[in-house]
């Protein structure tokens, strides 16, 4: 299987973050290309990649943890979101959404692919 993609495009002014879910403690997250970073900025016309090595592991529901939030690792209030290949559809989906607190804007699905997931963030 390829790499599980998550794409997260903004349409609202605020600074919001992606960061890997603390919970999954052993996920190496790579945030536009790179795991040098522990959180990467999405702003209007600059897209963030979130994925992770899958190796030849089979699709699954729970592929990738992540938080998205107006703090740099979602302390206070954030979308606690579960990334993975939804078993109706067989496309990448948000498979098990969350969120905490008041995360200030909202998130909508606007494509799902076998391989990815695009996320728009907009104003509530």
């Amino acid at each position: 299987m390829t790499n599980p993609v998550m794409v997260v495009k903004s349409k609202t002014a605020k600074k919001v973050y992606v960061s890997g879910d603390p919970n999954w403690d052993d996920q190496v997250l790579i945030l536009n290309g790179s795991t040098d970073e522990s959180y990467a900025l999405v702003q209007e016309g600059h897209p963030v990649t979130a994925s992770v090595d899958w190796g030849t592991n089979p699709p699954d529901a729970l592929m990738m943890g992540v938080l998205i939030s107006e703090q740099k690792h979602g302390d206070q209030s954030a979308y606690q979101l579960t990334i993975g290949v939804n078993p109706d559809t067989g496309k990448m989906d948000v498979t098990e959404p969350y969120s905490y607190g008041d995360p200030g804007f909202k998130y909508s699905i606007t494509d799902r692919t076998e391989t990815t997931v695009t996320l728009l963030l907009t104003d509530p």
